[in-house]
């Protein structure tokens, strides 16, 4: 993380509405509703950063939309090119086995990247504004097209199969219970809905939560709760699992994509620069 000792940033407590200038290495902020400590990482290295995932093996990786770059987050001070060269990359996955996905946006197609980064393949095209991504264990992708409206499975043998349709924008996407529902969110419809992925219920969808004002990515934590970039308002979005929202920060610039790593909110911001770091003190730490 590049800076400067005499470089100028804001800490501000959103509940006074009182901002105070100091001089700081980087920039912090508190949320208002759990005392949650905001930090900018890589404010001068990265701009308009879109996707990100965890791999099973704990690397982190992060896409520049409009560069078409995929970065590494070795830890808070370490960036590290990882792969280049592809048409707007927006949401980004990683498989059982480490393999990272990602799909670019306006050339439709679902692209899987060799473990080196030195390599891509492309896996399907010909999808409508493809938006977000979710890897099964056993091979099978998710899709979410935002022109179309859906989602897509992607079988390992390449086969495709709508899941469901009629979802407003469809954005965000994340498998829970054991790859058996999977969490998409709409952004136009203002919500986040979950869809069963098997048995006689496969394709079904009921609204999970809202209103959200255009909801885009999607994690969760190991308790149980869900975490949604609320893009519309700059917010983070805290739901448990019977679908209750809690907004655990705000004042955000474009929030996009989160993704957990060793209990702290990694958030990428479509609109600014650099990535988010969300962490609490650790008696409030529900991860």
């Amino acid at each position: 993380m590049g800076f400067s000792i005499m470089k100028i940033t804001k800490t501000f407590f959103t509940t006074a509405s009182v901002f105070l200038i100091v001089f700081s290495i980087s920039f912090f902020a508190f949320s208002k509703d759990t005392n949650a400590v905001i930090q900018i990482l890589f404010d001068d290295q990265l701009e308009k950063t879109e996707g990100i995932a965890l791999c099973p093996n704990g690397r982190l990786f992060v896409a520049e939309n409009a560069s078409g770059k995929i970065y590494e987050i070795v830890d808070d001070e370490t960036l590290k090119l990882f792969s280049e060269g592809f048409n707007h990359p927006a949401g980004m996955a990683c498989d059982s086995g480490n393999r990272l996905y990602l799909v670019e946006f306006p050339a439709g197609n679902l692209k899987r990247i060799s473990e080196d980064g030195s390599k891509s393949e492309t896996i399907a095209s010909g999808l409508k504004q493809p938006n977000g991504v979710a890897a099964a264990a056993d091979g099978t992708i998710y899709v979410s097209e935002s022109e179309a409206g859906r989602v897509t499975v992607i079988a390992p043998d390449g086969e495709k199969e709508i899941l469901a349709e009629k979802i407003p924008y469809a954005n965000g996407v994340l498998l829970a219970n054991g790859d058996t529902l999977l969490f998409v969110n709409s952004s136009l419809g203002n919500k986040t809905v979950v869809i069963s992925t098997a048995g006689d219920d496969k394709g079904k969808k009921k609204t999970f939560a809202s209103p959200l004002l255009a909801p885009d990515g999607i994690t969760a934590d190991n308790a149980g709760n869900f975490y949604v970039c609320v893009y519309g308002k700059g917010e983070i979005a805290r739901i448990d699992e019977k679908g209750k929202v809690e907004i655990i920060s705000s004042g955000l610039k474009g929030p996009a994509s989160p993704a957990f790593k060793n209990g702290a909110l990694y958030v990428t911001s479509v609109n600014g620069k650099g990535i988010y770091k969300i962490t609490q003190p650790p008696t409030l730490q529900k991860h």
